[in-house]
């Protein structure tokens, strides 16, 4: 039981650090949306032009060029702060549990399941497949965390 305990320990210090990068990119990123967001659809189109011109059903590009030109500045606004509040609100608890701070894991908890809720919610009306899958993951590291925080209560 033991070796399953690091197991998980292992794996949640992992996951807690790639919450931390991903803390990092969204602070990063919500901040160049506001800055550069108008930018995005220019970028998109230069990215995807060449491909259009040599396939001009090319899926994957239209996607891309169509979901650009619907990025509206309101959703550009929504998107920079949620990934802005959402990245600072991680680093803040990836921090505070790399501290030890006891208290740290049930508000993750907490906080991360609000999240979740959220998302969840998101999902259902905009049927996202991308915040589908940061659901999935972000479930995963509640029980994580959850599991952790019960092996540091037995550790006391």
């Amino acid at each position: 039981m033991k070796r399953v305990w690091s197991y998980i320990h292992q794996l949640f210090l992992a996951l807690i650090t790639a919450k931390a990068f991903n803390g990092t990119v969204e602070v990063v990123g919500g901040i160049l949306m506001l800055l550069y967001g108008r930018a995005v659809e220019l970028e998109v189109y230069a990215f995807t032009n060449y491909e259009l011109t040599e396939h001009h059903n090319d899926f994957i590009a239209m996607y891309f060029l169509k979901s650009a030109r619907n990025f509206s500045i309101s959703a550009q606004h929504f998107v920079a702060f949620y990934l802005l509040f959402h990245g600072i609100i991680n680093l803040l608890m990836v921090f505070l549990i790399y501290k030890k701070k006891i208290f740290a894991y049930p508000l993750s908890i907490f906080l991360f399941g609000a999240f979740l809720i959220y998302q969840i919610v998101r999902v259902y009306h905009n049927h996202s497949t991308g915040l589908a899958v940061i659901s999935v993951v972000d479930v995963f590291m509640i029980v994580l965390t959850w599991l952790e925080y019960n092996r540091l209560q037995k550790i006391k």
